[in-house]
């Protein structure tokens, strides 16, 4: 007998192809397999011819000399020659057994061994198949532990990309919407202490004192040397002292600027007019006070724009454009703040 193998092409089905005899079984006939291998066969002479797709259950022959043996199997049918009646199937359902069986007689036709007997039997009694490796208890340990440490550091990219985009998202509504200035705080209803009399000034008074009425607040030494008294009216503070020690004032000048103790702080901040154009009344601020951690709230009570300064008008180019904002607070901050510096945030998300 001659043997003869083909090998189809790479884009044919990967399995060896033999001529070697077999025959096939289907219903009482037998038709002889021209070509076969482990995914198919090629039958010639059926007749019928079956049609393509066709299920044909079957029986492969082999046989030997003092031995033969059978298969059952199923097979589609995949084309049809109606020429020659020829008819190509592929072997569909193969058990384990059946397809150990199959590559076993291809092996031995291809490397010259004698297939007897006993080589069928030993093939369909082995365990061909088996199961998949059980892992042990510190694989398996091992696994879960990659499996968490993925899963956290997971988490962390994922808490990281959140607080990122969070970071981003406060610093463009800071950008956008916060306007922040410098400015102190002022009493809104300040009282002025006006020089009785035309000369030298001699102020003893210090910001932020607390006055009673007829308290000395200065002098005034008038040309003809005759001194006069400054002295307050009130229980105040002393808000601000207008002119300086020694200086020469003119009869009803504005000397020292006096707060009531029962009077509201405010606080007025000096905010470029670009931004200042943003903020509207009822706007929610927050105030800091220098040396002090904790901001107090309050609520911008009015927006008052700049004049056109003097030095401005004479063609200087010293004029400042800022508006001053004043604001009010939701608590009244103790009056001993008086004066003191401050920034305030504005959240004013107008355009």
């Amino acid at each position: 007998m001659t043997l003869r193998i083909i090998h189809e092409a790479s884009t044919q089905r990967q399995h060896v192809r033999v001529r070697a005899p077999l025959m096939v079984r289907i219903g009482r006939d037998e038709y002889t397999a021209f070509d076969w291998s482990v995914a198919g066969i090629g039958v010639r002479g059926l007749d019928p011819l079956p049609s393509v797709g066709q299920i044909i259950q079957m029986a492969l022959l082999f046989r030997f000399d003092g031995f033969s043996f059978e298969i059952n199997v199923s097979g589609e049918v995949r084309h049809v020659n109606a020429r020659t009646g020829d008819a190509g199937l592929v072997l569909i359902e193969l058990e384990p057994e059946q397809l150990a069986l199959l590559q076993y007689v291809v092996g031995a036709y291809m490397s010259g061994e004698i297939v007897s007997s006993g080589d069928i039997l030993a093939i369909t009694k082995r365990e061909n198949f088996t199961g998949a490796r059980a892992l042990k208890a510190a694989e398996t340990g091992s696994n879960k532990a990659i499996v968490t440490r993925n899963l956290v550091a997971l988490a962390l990219l994922w808490v990281a990309g959140v607080a990122l985009v969070g970071l981003l998202a406060f610093n463009l509504y800071s950008r956008l919407f916060i306007v922040r200035a410098d400015g102190f705080l002022a009493g809104g209803e300040a009282i002025a202490a006006t020089a009785p009399a035309a000369g030298l000034a001699s102020i003893n008074a210090s910001a932020g004192a607390r006055v009673q009425p007829g308290t000395v607040l200065g002098t005034i030494q008038t040309p003809t040397g005759e001194v006069a008294s400054l002295t307050a009216g009130c229980d105040c503070l002393v808000g601000s002292v207008v002119v300086d020690d020694g200086a020469f004032v003119a009869a009803g000048a504005k000397l020292v600027e006096l707060v009531p103790a029962s009077a509201t702080l405010e606080g007025e901040f000096l905010v470029p007019l670009n931004k200042a154009a943003r903020i509207k009344a009822g706007d929610v601020a927050m105030v800091e006070f220098y040396g002090s951690r904790q901001p107090q709230r309050a609520r911008v009570e009015r927006v008052v724009l700049p004049k056109m300064s003097q030095a401005f008008a004479n063609g200087g180019r010293e004029a400042a454009f800022n508006s001053v904002v004043r604001v009010k607070f939701t608590d009244a901050p103790p009056l001993s703040l008086l004066g003191q510096p401050a920034t305030v945030r504005i959240n004013a998300p107008h355009f």
